[in-house]
This record gives structure tokens, C-alpha cells and sequence, in this order.
């Protein structure tokens, strides 16, 4: 290869290192040689030549001389891999840079367009925001942040951030075009027809935006009609209801007579996977004998937990049906089933539903939350609505729901508990 460079190639070149200034720095510039070869292999990528680029990036390895050489090396290698769709080794050369530089606004802002491209939106976040934050004043980070905040249902964010990439940069299409998909799925007209104008006057595919539009509309919709019915549960429920797998001092034991039915159950405070209207640590612990309820509650977990044959009363038989809980949590349960299509109907769709659903025991049994009554709440219309808050209940032949008032289970006060039999 000659070593001379013609006046237009070296025009060129004089381009490309101006147009990528900000991310080639003061790299290698003591090296005249190694910086012609790196100004080549960034106008091969300019070019989408993300193999040639990855070639001569290679040739440089040897003459880094400071942790910066090595950062624009990583950095356009990184870009190369995603280029070729490598996305695994571009992420990987993006971490790398950000152990050179950790407030490199532009490596974390493309890590967080991967990220997006993946469609792990979550994931991608905190990289945009992080990029927001080393620089104010990067206009394609901006976007970047607004198109993952519109994603993840974030519709204000995405708006202001939207805003702030088009006044950093006011010929920039992408968040013009993303402004107008904001407010038609708000349903805007005046301005979803303004923001549409301006991107398609700064070149934005008029027929793409269509069918953004219509995408975001119906996945905006049904993302309202859930948070519509979450809402609505969780006014009803008051309270998220607790399954629990089975553990050694958290058992529901059942057994019969002739005459009916015992059931004990006690429950440590501190197996339940989130805040509740109980004490961070303590043992809640009830029995049901027949048509009675007792519960009593005690802040020591270490507490003796009595063999099955201490706790049931005499002429009463441990039957195999011993319950646990099962290990599901309440709002990503509920989202999760109506984000596949379950639909929810306020007060004809009961909780069971979800739980026997999500349950590999296919049993309801849960502490704390809403009571799934199999037809109608027996609590309706009369003063048994005073007891508004579920403590346990079992799904067996029959149901048993134990219930009590909000304001006495805040004070651990159990002294007046309603007992439910369906």
C-alpha cells in the first residue's frame, strides 16, 4: 500500500478526524503514524467498513501509550461489533471504555441504544440517564433518554426530555418524530399535527410515522386499561395479598372430626417478600376450631413451633392436606396475567383467577389482602363491612376467610376477628 496520500484523500481525511473530533481527542497524537492509521480505520467506519475499520483498530493495540489510546480503540470497536450485529461483544467494549472514563457520555449513551435495540428497556435506563447527566448537552443523548422513558410508560419524562434534544439540536428529526407519537397518544391534534409537520419537513418517513403512531396508540391503551385495572384492584384489595412457599414455622395445618374442621397456621413476619400493615419481624399465629377463630401475634420469631400431634385437639385427625403458600408476589402477578391477555372485569373476575393461575399448587391460600369470595361478598350491605381487611384464607372443600378491621391489625389489636365459612 503507498504511503502517499493524494490532496483529495487527505481532504478527506481532514473531514472525517474534524466530524469525529469530540470522540478521537488528543488520542495517539504523538504518534503521527498511529494516528493516520486510527483516522482511517474511523473513516472506514464512517463508511459502514466495520471489518477494515476492526482491522486497523487491531494494528493499534501496541502503540497505546495511555488509557485514553486505548478508550477510542474500544470505543470504535465497540460501534464496529454493533454494526456487524455482535451486539454481546459491543456491550462488552462499551463496559471496557467505562472503566476508562465512567462519565463517558456518549459510550453510555450507545450502551443504552443496545440495550433498546434488545428491547430491555429497563436495562437501558440508568445508562441514559447516566449519559444525561455527564452531558447536559448531548442532544442525541437526550433522546435517547426520552425514547427509553416513552417505552417504559414514563410519558411526561419522555416529553420533557424530547423537548430538550430538539432545543440542543432543532434540526433533529428523532425527537420531533418521538414528540409527535407523545401526543397522539395523548390525543393532542394540535399539537401531534404540529410535532408531525416538523418531523417530516426535517426529513422523517411520513409512512413510518403512521405506523408508529398506530403501534404506540394501542400499546398505550392497553397499558391504561392495566394500570386502569390495577387501580381498581388495588382500592378493593387495600392490602397486597402474600403467597408464601411452605417453610418449617410457616405452616397451615388442617384437620378433621366428626364435627368438623381444625386448622392452625403461623406465619413469621419476616417471610413476607414486602411491607405490610405488620411489624417488620413477629409471629402471627391462628387457629380455627370449627366456627371460631383465634388469633394471637408475638414479636419473637424463634418462638417453639409444637409437633402436629401437640396442636390438634383430641379426636382430631392431620389430614394430607397441609396448605402452603404459594411464592407469588401481587402487582407483578396481577400485570403479568392482563399483560397476557387475562382479562380483569371489576367485580366479576375474582383474585383466584390470578392466583390459580401463577400457583404451581393451584391452591388460593394467602395471608393478608382481598378475600376471593367463589359468588358474592357476604360483608355487602351490612356491619360486617367494618371487617375490611383479609388476614388468612384457605381454599379447601370449603373456604375459610379470616378477617378483621384495618385499624385493629395497625395496633396488633386481635381481640375481635370475623370468620368466614363459604
Amino acid at each position: 500500500m503507498s504511503i502517499f496520500m493524494s490532496a483529495r484523500q487527505k481532504q478527506y481525511l481532514d473531514k472525517i478526524e474534524s466530524l469525529y473530533a469530540d470522540k478521537l481527542g488528543n488520542s495517539f497524537i504523538s504518534d503521527q503514524k498511529a494516528r493516520r492509521i486510527l483516522v482511517r480505520g474511523v473513516a472506514d467506519f464512517h463508511e459502514n467498513q466495520y471489518e477494515s475499520c476492526l482491522a486497523r483498530l487491531a494494528q493499534l493495540g501496541p502503540c497505546c501509550k495511555v488509557p485514553k489510546d486505548r478508550q477510542v480503540i474500544l470505543f470504535f470497536s465497540a460501534a464496529c461489533h454493533k454494526g456487524l450485529g455482535r451486539l454481546d461483544q459491543a456491550i462488552a467494549c462499551y463496559e471496557d471504555v467505562l472503566r476508562i472514563t465512567p462519565g463517558y457520555s456518549s459510550a453510555l449513551s450507545n450502551l443504552s441504544v443496545i440495550y433498546i435495540d434488545l428491547g430491555q428497556y429497563e436495562q437501558a435506563l440508568p445508562y441514559a440517564r447516566r449519559a444525561v447527566e455527564c452531558d447536559p448537552k448531548n442532544p442525541y443523548a437526550a433522546h435517547n433518554l426520552a425514547s427509553i422513558q416513552f417505552n417504559v410508560f414514563e410519558r411526561a419524562k419522555a416529553k420533557k426530555s424530547a423537548m430538550d434534544a430538539l432545543k440542543l439540536m432543532p434540526q433533529f428529526k428523532q425527537p420531533a418524530a418521538l414528540l409527535a407519537l407523545i401526543y397522539a397518544v395523548e390525543y393532542n391534534d394540535s399539537k401531534e399535527e404540529y410535532f408531525t409537520k416538523m418531523a417530516i419537513g426535517l426529513g422523517q418517513n411520513e409512512n413510518d410515522l403512521i405506523a408508529s403512531k398506530q403501534y404506540y396508540k394501542e400499546l398505550y391503551e392497553k397499558h391504561d386499561d392495566i394500570e386502569n385495572a390495577l387501580d381498581w384492584w388495588k382500592k378493593q384489595t387495600r392490602l397486597p395479598s402474600f403467597h408464601m412457599d411452605y417453610k418449617e414455622d410457616s405452616e397451615s395445618l388442617v384437620g378433621l372430626d366428626e364435627n368438623g374442621t381444625f386448622i392452625w397456621a403461623r406465619i413469621r413476619c419476616s417471610d413476607l417478600p414486602g411491607p405490610s400493615l405488620l411489624p417488620e419481624k413477629g409471629m402471627l399465629s391462628i387457629e380455627v376450631r370449627n366456627d371460631k377463630a383465634n388469633v394471637s401475634f408475638t414479636f419473637d420469631e424463634t418462638a417453639h413451633v409444637p409437633k402436629a400431634s401437640q396442636i390438634f385437639p383430641a379426636g382430631f385427625v392431620r389430614t394430607e392436606e397441609w396448605m402452603p403458600f404459594a411464592n407469588v408476589q401481587y402487582d407483578p402477578m396481577i400485570k403479568r396475567l392482563m399483560e397476557e391477555n387475562i382479562h380483569i372485569m371489576p367485580g366479576i373476575v375474582q383474585e383466584k383467577d390470578f392466583v390459580d393461575s401463577l400457583s404451581q399448587s393451584g391452591h388460593g391460600n394467602k395471608v393478608l389482602g382481598y378475600p376471593a369470595f367463589e359468588t358474592f361478598d357476604p360483608r355487602e350491605g351490612s356491619s360486617l363491612q367494618k371487617y375490611d381487611t383479609l388476614l388468612f384464607q384457605w381454599d379447601m372443600k370449603q373456604k375459610y376467610y379470616v378477617l378483621i378491621e384495618r385499624d385493629r391489625l395497625k395496633n396488633l389489636d386481635f381481640s375481635d376477628v370475623l370468620l368466614l365459612i363459604e
